[in-house]
């Protein structure tokens, strides 16, 4: 009997923690203006980039690029030289750190996806920590209905989630993500489940009453159409010019994307879809 190895299971679960606690404890509101939380935060990050980048030098091997890496330089350059001449160099010093140590995580992430971290598994680990977001203010929500309920009445008073504004900003970054897996995956359970998800989530932002948070859901709703659209043309592009004769292409297409589609941990019974999508972009 073979041995379990529980490390693709622990590092699965070690990925959702360091990402929750980058999206809803370091680098939450109140992980960056609580004092503590911050040194600790930004401790912990500064470590684990040292461990990272000495890891990479040790081994030999080039950092993955990427188009924002010469603006981001700039713009730390630029916070550098304005905290020499500020009125508090000091704090002005340590919000230049605080920015460097936020930079380095994106590229230890980008890094990370070239190295071969699966994209569609960096998805689930967003969504699976900011689904507790969603529990938590759905919670707030029962519990206002079933208060006013009990006393025999609907409620009299308007209602928000706690912490309104930062609710909508993660529930944004949740429901793209949510919507993508329900619109790629072919299991009916999966699609219940992220359709549940969903309508969670909506209800949720309801209840933030946040303008900027209607409008930024607004604005990727179309967005998210706007693209699967483009998608589906360039599908139908590929159909109409290559006819009965384009299958040759097709699967010497899907051959060159085999790796891209492991990246991402598509399905087999997903790949044809993504190889005709994937046709259409450079």
């Amino acid at each position: 009997m073979r041995p379990l190895n529980f490390a693709p299971a622990a590092a699965r679960v070690g990925l959702v923690l360091a990402v929750a606690y980058l999206l809803w404890g370091g680098g939450a509101y109140y992980g960056l203006v609580s004092f503590s939380l911050n040194v600790l935060s930004v401790g912990l990050m500064a470590v684990g980039l040292t461990a990272w980048f000495a890891w990479r030098i040790r081994r030999g091997r080039g950092f993955a690029r990427t188009p924002l890496d010469g603006a981001i330089l700039l713009g730390l350059g630029a916070a550098a030289v304005s905290a020499v001449f500020s009125l508090d160099p000091g704090r002005s010093a340590a919000g230049v750190w605080l920015g460097a140590v936020w930079a380095g995580v994106y590229w230890v992430t980008v890094d990370g996806i070239a190295e071969g971290l699966s994209r569609r598994l960096m998805g689930r680990a967003i969504y699976l920590s900011t689904l507790v977001v969603v529990c938590l203010a759905l919670g707030q929500v029962i519990a206002f209905w079933r208060d006013w309920l009990a006393l025999g009445l609907l409620p009299q008073v308007s209602f928000r989630v706690s912490a309104p504004n930062p609710t909508a900003t993660g529930l944004n970054f949740l429901w793209p993500l949510l919507l993508a897996e329900m619109v790629e995956t072919r299991r009916l359970w999966l699609k219940s489940l992220m359709g549940l998800a969903l309508a969670g989530a909506g209800v949720a932002m309801l209840y933030t009453s946040s303008r900027g948070g209607w409008l930024g859901m607004a604005a990727g709703i179309a967005l998210f159409a706007a693209f699967k659209g483009q998608m589906v043309w360039a599908f139908a592009r590929r159909v109409l010019a290559h006819g009965g004769t384009g299958d040759r292409s097709v699967r010497y297409q899907a051959e060159d994307h085999e790796q891209d589609e492991d990246d991402l941990g598509v399905q087999p019974e997903q790949s044809h879809r993504l190889r005709h999508q994937q046709a259409g972009f450079p």
